[in-house]
C-alpha cells in the first residue's frame, strides 16, 4: 500500500464541462457508495481515455493500483475549485469500463445508458462539511491547471506540494480521531469533528448535539482487538443493527466496514468471513 508522499494522483473536476451542465454526468455517482457491492467508482468524462502513464503505468497497460484520486467542484461566485473528496490506493483504468450488475445508468439525448467508470476503490473520504477547505485557486494557477477535468502530479510542484500537505492533514485527523476514540473508552459523543460520518455509509442520517456537532457512536470492529484503527464510527441504527439485528442485517453493516478497514484487517489476517463469524 502506497503512502501519500509515494503514490500518483490524479485530480477530477466533477463540475465543469457540458456534461455536467446537462446533469447527465455519470459523475454524480463518484462520491457515493454503490449499492450492489459497496464501493466506490469514479465516472470521468465519457470522451476520452485517461493516460495512466502520467500516474506511472507501462505504455500498453490496462490499468494502474495504488492511485490517489482527489475530487474538486467549483466554489460559488468564483472560478477556483475546491476539494470534496478523496481515495488512497484507488485503481485507474486507461479506459472507461462498464457493467450492468453495477445498476448505474444516466440519461443522455433521451437515452438511458449504462455508466461507465474509469476509477476504483474501496474507501473515500469525503470533505464536503470538512471545516477547513482546500481551494484550488485558477486564478493564481490558471485555467489550464484543470485542463481536460484532469490534473495529475508533476504538472506543478507548487500545486502538487501544497494539495499533499492538505490531504496529509485530512488524513493524520482522521487516525487522531480514531486515536481519541480508543483513548477515550469508544464514548465519543461531544468530540466527533463536524466533518464526520457514519464509515458504514456517508450519506446515513444521524443527529446534531447541542454543541452543533454530528452524534456518532465508536464501536470496535473486532471484539477484542486494542489498537486504533480497529474503532470505527457509526450511526446509531448501524450500531444498534450489529447488537441486535438478524445475521443477514449484521453482514450488510460489516462487509461495508470491511472495506474500509481492507489494508489492516487483511495485515491482521482477518478475512471477511472471519470478521462476520465474530457476530
Amino acid at each position: 500500500m502506497k503512502t501519500l508522499e509515494d503514490a500518483p494522483f490524479i485530480v477530477i473536476d466533477l463540475t465543469s464541462g457540458l456534461h455536467a451542465r446537462n446533469k447527465t454526468v455519470h459523475e454524480y455517482y463518484n462520491l457515493v457508495r454503490n449499492d450492489v457491492d459497496w464501493r466506490y467508482y469514479g465516472y470521468c468524462p465519457p470522451l476520452g481515455n485517461i493516460d495512466i502513464t502520467r500516474l506511472g503505468a507501462e505504455p500498453g497497460a490496462e490499468f494502474i493500483d495504488g492511485v490517489t484520486v482527489v475530487y474538486a467542484s467549483k466554489t460559488r461566485a468564483s472560478l477556483d475549485r475546491e476539494v470534496v473528496a478523496f481515495c488512497t490506493n484507488a485503481r485507474v483504468y486507461h479506459k472507461p469500463k462498464t457493467d450492468v450488475f453495477l445498476r448505474r445508468t444516466v440519461w443522455y439525448k433521451s437515452e438511458k445508458v449504462d455508466c461507465a467508470y474509469s476509477l476504483e476503490s474501496d474507501s473515500l473520504t469525503d470533505l464536503s462539511h470538512y471545516p477547513y477547505k482546500f481551494k484550488i485557486r485558477l486564478s493564481h494557477y490558471g485555467a489550464a491547471l484543470l485542463g481536460g477535468q484532469r490534473y495529475f502530479k508533476g504538472q506543478n510542484p507548487e500545486f502538487d506540494a501544497e494539495l499533499l500537505a492538505y490531504l496529509k492533514d485530512c488524513q493524520a485527523g482522521q487516525d487522531a480521531l480514531e486515536a481519541e476514540a480508543f483513548q477515550r473508552g469508544f464514548n465519543l459523543e461531544g468530540s466527533v469533528p463536524s466533518g464526520a460520518v457514519c464509515e458504514a455509509g456517508a450519506s446515513h442520517k444521524t443527529f446534531l448535539t447541542e454543541k452543533g456537532l454530528p452524534y456518532l457512536e465508536a464501536h470496535k470492529l473486532v471484539p477484542g482487538v486494542d489498537a486504533p484503527w480497529n474503532v470505527v464510527l457509526l450511526c446509531p441504527l448501524c450500531r444498534r443493527k450489529l447488537q441486535y439485528g438478524t445475521a443477514q442485517t449484521k453482514a450488510q453493516v460489516l462487509r461495508a466496514l470491511y472495506k474500509a478497514r481492507k489494508s489492516y484487517l487483511e495485515e491482521a489476517g482477518i478475512s471477511l468471513q472471519d470478521l462476520l463469524a465474530q457476530y
